[in-house]
């Protein structure tokens, strides 16, 4: 176990052989934090940040986390570049090992849940989408991008409609697919971004609301979407690229992590900044929200942590 630092002054933790934190992740009971980097697997104690346990990486690059939404097993994506890519499956908390998946010759940089927790989406660096059925196994390959796949989302839909859920996914080919999540079929393509699109986050569903997404492009701007329909609803320009998007409890606003070492949160309906902080002289590469929304905890290329209060978003 490689020692740690923790630095009060600036809320932030640090390891002595650093590596970028890849993916960040609140446990279903909100006291825990989960953390990947190449180093492996972290957990911490929140809002403590103290180190609880470290477990050996199950790829040599950890990409993204996900849990079930039973909050019994967690998925971890990753790979080898150019050799192999897979999803790890873990019982949780117990840290053993259910299944592993494979993926394809390259690294698998996101993974989700499907909402009956029966399947999970990929998202490669092979150009493909991979969906995996749990229970025998087989495993439906898209193949609708130019290039390598960032980002997956399964979003639900309204009862009174047709299809049950989409599985939306995103990339470097700036655009955003949107599939049939039962049958793997396209249905349409969101292609406004400029760039490469490197994160998706869905709203938590509100009564007699379509579905919105919000996608952080590196075109420097956050677009918000009803994908059911495949209308942009608006966007917001940001000064730097934002690699990870996260929504806050309530709806109303998304955290995004930047390249420049900038954490922002912006009110989707009026598009502003409502607030901003520094919080590294290093790319921003992980994001997560806690479940109460009073802080956002950012990882960085630098391999620490970063405890954000969230207080003093100047709501309208």
């Amino acid at each position: 176990m490689l020692p740690f630092l923790f630095l009060f002054a600036a809320g932030t933790l640090a390891a002595d052989a650093p590596s970028p934190v890849t993916a960040l992740l609140f446990a279903p009971d909100g006291k825990t934090l989960v953390a990947a980097s190449q180093q492996g697997l972290a957990t911490y104690s929140w809002p403590e940040l103290k180190l609880l346990e470290r477990s050996k990486p199950p790829f040599s690059h950890l990409h993204d986390l996900a849990f079930s939404e039973c909050g019994t097993r967690l998925a971890i994506a990753g790979g080898d570049p150019q050799e192999k890519g897979g999803v790890e499956i873990l019982e949780w908390p117990r840290f053993k090992s259910i299944q592993k998946i494979g993926a394809g010759g390259d690294a698998v940089y996101g993974v989700v849940w499907s909402g009956d927790g029966k399947s999970l989406a990929m998202a490669c660096a092979d150009k493909t989408v991979r969906l995996h059925n749990l229970a025998d196994g087989n495993t439906k390959e898209i193949t609708d991008h130019s290039a390598a796949v960032l980002s997956v989302l399964f979003v639900a839909l309204p009862s009174d409609t047709t299809k049950t859920e989409l599985l939306l996914s995103a990339g470097r080919d700036q655009s955003i697919r949107v599939f049939d999540a039962a049958t793997a079929s396209p249905l349409r393509s969101l292609d406004n971004h400029t760039a490469a699109v490197n994160d998706l986050a869905l709203r938590l569903a509100k009564n007699g609301e379509l579905p919105l997404v919000a996608s952080a492009g590196q075109d420097k701007t956050v677009r918000f979407w009803q994908p059911s329909n495949g209308r942009l609803v608006r966007f917001a320009k940001v000064p730097s690229p934002p690699l990870t998007i996260r929504w806050l409890p309530g709806g109303d606003f998304v955290a995004v992590s930047c390249t420049d070492g900038h954490l922002r949160v912006i009110d989707w309906q009026s598009l502003r900044v409502v607030l901003e902080k520094k919080v590294s002289e290093g790319w921003l590469t992980s994001l997560a929200v806690s479940q109460d929304g009073t802080h956002a905890v950012v990882g960085d290329e630098r391999g620490e942590l970063h405890a954000v209060s969230l207080d003093g978003i100047k709501r309208e």
